[in-house]
């Protein structure tokens, strides 16, 4: 797609902390907010760097099961806990 539209699209990393307070948020606000500070934090840095990006996209995911927002984990076997404990449950998983 870069190429078909002639864009010069890069991947940056965000290195925000995500150490938002989720009792501030509903699980969309929180995962929206999340992918917000992710761009705020990546544009930032790149203006600092180089000229100002014509474009940031940020984005963040988390699984949200009884109206808790779980968030990535950290390990494997973190990993396979969660998924044990979601699975045959009912979960949302949101994008922001």
């Amino acid at each position: 797609l870069n190429n078909v539209m002639d864009l010069r699209a890069r991947v940056v990393p965000s290195t925000f902390e995500e150490d938002l307070v989720k009792a501030d948020y509903t699980p969309a606000g929180y995962v929206q907010e999340n992918a917000r500070q992710k761009a705020l934090e990546v544009y930032r840095r790149l203006c600092a760097a180089e000229a100002p990006p014509s474009l940031v996209i940020g984005a963040d995911t988390v699984v949200v099961a009884d109206d808790k927002i779980l968030e990535k984990p950290r390990s494997t076997e973190a990993a396979t806990v969660m998924l044990s404990e979601l699975s045959g449950r009912s979960h949302q998983v949101l994008t922001g």
